[in-house]
């Protein structure tokens, strides 16, 4: 029968003895003592509490220097599962007095992780991270970063995040009266503090999409960001996720290879709950239909059928579509998504999601009709790479697929604020329908 690692500890003090076990071998001074919080989803799996526990004890048992402290909280509740303090100076290194003096805590924090809450909750690892979030600003001082073990989606009410959606980005700047992302009142709450976020669950348990993941991510990082705190790691691992804490400059690498993570705050857009497309339309997946500047080869223009119309680019910057079905038709675009003719989908903040904005017609049309259709791609926020942002866009219309090359070149985005004017700036490029799909 395996043995609980707290026991390993001790018998390896035992077998130490006085030894200073976590002494330097120089003259270095030690480490200063620091001091963490960890939420715990404790309605995961036994098999994953467990693992949860063993890991814990490991880092608090050898690898936090003398004098620190451990904070572990129910992640939904967020009442308080124990509070681990290891004895300052010689005490602290050597792992005899050390385990000694933790050991009660030790057990009350693997009991609590053990029992857990399978039957409490109805989806794994259910937490509240915003309410962590607040409560380690608003409680504790001085910490030295935080870690919340659970699954990342918000499930609460009218805000939850299941089933694909994730708050846009106009939730942040209102009060947590309106939302439960609203950091209103809350912009210094996290100064100074690194939130590592660490979900022991599959992708595909928590996610509906690849998509999803990325939106989710990104929201929680720019969450973190305006209360002024930050989101260091992010993903499964928790060893992964207490290096990352522990050594902050060992994971600077990694940090810079992750997405340019921007905010996109669009000055007339309404709070709401985001449902991120699951499955992308055929058209935009397949990329064999038509090239960037190419045209598809297929049987002739139908005299009717669905329009669809979609954008891409690769660059970290914002671009807006708007398509206006004719003269005196109401126009669709990030803030005004579903006409009588046509729906907006996506509003997408970064060419880095690599996901298309597009509107599809809600109905079939004339081709005909597409003459006096209007489409316009605006550079709404971000700085521009030297060449300008390139962008593909790709219509549709019954089976013919077309695409065309098209750059913007502005340097940086004018956040639409002539969208009411001529369109001619660099922030704005039009999408000649008539042209691309060789209408007389």
């Amino acid at each position: 029968m395996k043995q609980p690692l707290r026991t390993t500890l001790l018998a390896g003090a035992a077998l130490l003895g006085a030894t200073s076990f976590f002494s330097s071998c120089n003259d270095e001074p030690p480490p200063a003592p620091k001091h963490y919080v960890v939420a715990v989803a404790l309605n995961l799996s036994a098999e994953i509490r467990a693992d949860i526990s063993q890991r814990l004890q490991l880092w608090i048992g050898k690898q936090l220097p003398s004098g620190s402290a451990l904070d572990v909280i129910d992640a939904y509740s967020l009442e308080p599962v124990c509070s681990i303090k290891i004895p300052p100076g010689r005490l602290g290194d050597n792992l005899n007095t050390r385990m000694k003096a933790i050991i009660v805590d030790l057990d009350k924090m693997d009991e609590a992780l053990q029992k857990g809450q399978e039957q409490a909750r109805d989806v794994a690892g259910r937490g509240r991270l915003p309410q962590f979030l607040e409560h380690i600003g608003r409680n504790l001082h001085a910490i030295d970063g935080a870690i919340f073990v659970g699954n990342p989606l918000y499930l609460e009410g009218p805000f939850s995040m299941w089933g694909g959606y994730c708050p846009n980005d106009a939730h942040l700047p209102t009060s947590g009266d309106v939302s439960d992302y609203g950091v209103e009142e809350k912009t210094t709450l996290l100064k100074g503090i690194t939130v590592h976020i660490v979900s022991p669950l599959k992708d595909a348990d928590i996610y509906d999409s690849d998509a999803h993941r990325y939106a989710v991510t990104r929201f929680w990082h720019l969450y973190t960001r305006a209360m002024s705190g930050e989101t260091g790691y992010y993903g499964h691992s928790l060893d992964e996720a207490i290096g990352f804490a522990t050594n902050p400059a060992g994971f600077a690498e990694q940090k810079s290879r992750e997405p340019a993570y921007q905010l996109s705050l669009k000055e007339d857009e309404q709070m709401m709950m985001v449902k991120i497309d699951r499955d992308t339309p055929a058209w935009l997946v397949d990329r064999s239909a038509g090239a960037l500047g190419g045209v598809a080869k297929s049987q002739r223009m139908p005299a009717q059928a669905k329009f669809s119309l979609g954008v891409r680019w690769d660059a970290p910057v914002d671009l807006d579509l708007y398509v206006r079905p004719a003269p005196g038709k109401a126009e669709v675009f990030y803030a005004c998504r579903i006409s009588p003719e046509l729906e907006h989908h996506g509003d997408v903040r970064s060419g880095e999601e690599q996901r298309w904005e597009y509107v599809e017609s809600r109905a079939e049309v004339q081709a005909n009709d597409l003459r006096q259709m209007k489409a316009y791609i605006n550079f709404y926020s971000g700085n521009a790479p030297a060449a300008g942002v390139e962008c593909e866009a790709r219509l549709v219309f019954g089976e013919k697929v077309y695409a065309r090359h098209l750059v913007l070149a502005a340097r940086a985005g004018n956040r639409g604020r002539d969208r009411d004017g001529n369109r001619q700036s660099g922030c704005w490029a039009e999408i000649p329908i008539s042209e691309i799909m060789g209408l007389p």
